[in-house]
């Protein structure tokens, strides 16, 4: 007797990323022939039947194993898992010492990741009249050139993960105080008139 062994059939699936930030999209594309039905297991619980699923987002920050099994025109079947990192994005913040307006600003960056680390710092201190309204560096110093006033400050941060956060805050720069007082003239009674 004859016996004819047929393998299963090839499979694998390609995605668009293999480390995606916490509330992106990820795409899966299926890649084999000859197929009569997929079956996606996306590691969270969730499923699909589809050669290439709808963009999907996972509800969490974790690593998910992705299979994709195949059933071909033989009856036979296959699968591949590949694996999905999904990352917190950082979480911007910032305090500064507050300044009167020939003083200088120091901002203190307060940003946390819980996932990697922070690659980049962009602020945008809202200060229109200056030269430089931008710094790249992560604790900052800046002079409001417009003088005493409320600047909309931006802090915009990446991780080396491509993720990203912004924070706006409003940053006031008091005015100088103005010097001044008054005397009264009295008569001194050993001064003669």
């Amino acid at each position: 007797v004859d016996v004819c062994l047929v393998p299963p059939p090839p499979v694998d699936f390609s995605m668009s990323q293999d480390s995606i930030c916490l509330g992106e999209k990820i795409t899966f594309s299926g890649q084999a022939s000859n197929i009569v039905s997929w079956h996606w297991d996306f590691g969270d619980g969730d499923t699909s039947s589809y050669q290439n699923p709808l963009p999907y987002t996972y509800p969490a920050t974790a690593t998910y194993s992705v299979t994709l099994t195949v059933k071909d025109l033989n009856g036979f079947t296959n699968s591949v898992t590949h694996k999905v990192f999904v990352v917190a994005s950082p979480k911007a913040d910032f305090s500064y010492r507050k300044a009167c307006q020939t003083d200088s600003v120091h901002f203190l960056d307060g940003t946390s990741s819980p996932t990697g680390i922070i690659t980049s710092y962009d602020w945008d201190f809202g200060d229109t009249g200056s030269v430089v309204n931008q710094s790249t560096q992560q604790n900052s110093v800046h002079l409001f050139s417009n003088g005493a006033g409320s600047y909309h400050v931006k802090l915009y941060v990446t991780n080396n993960y491509g993720c990203s956060d912004t924070i706006y805050k409003y940053v006031k720069v008091h005015d100088n105080p103005k010097a001044g007082f008054t005397f009264i003239q009295k008569n001194n009674p050993m001064t003669k008139e």
